[in-house]
């Protein structure tokens, strides 16, 4: 049995069920991006190809770790003011 899936035998950790919970909601997609740093779809979908900002793709759809932008930002500002 894989990691990711579950024998309903087996008893449930609820830590690991709260932090996978958390991390659904760190899921962001390109249109709120697009309103956090108030810029283009095209603009965020060129960086995304260019590995220029933290993207992954599901499918055919970008989506961003809230996280990551949280940090990504953090870095930008801090290279920025250098």
């Amino acid at each position: 049995m894989s990691k990711d899936s579950y024998d309903i035998n087996d008893p449930i950790d609820k830590d690991q069920v709260i932090d996978q919970l958390d991390n659904l909601h760190d899921i962001i997609t390109i249109d709120e991006v697009c309103s956090i740093l108030k810029m283009s779809k095209r603009s965020i979908y060129d960086w995304c190809k260019q590995g220029i900002i933290p993207a992954f793709k599901i499918g055919n759809t970008w989506r961003f770790s809230s996280r990551d932008l949280d940090d990504w930002i953090e870095k930008k500002k801090v290279l920025n003011y250098k």
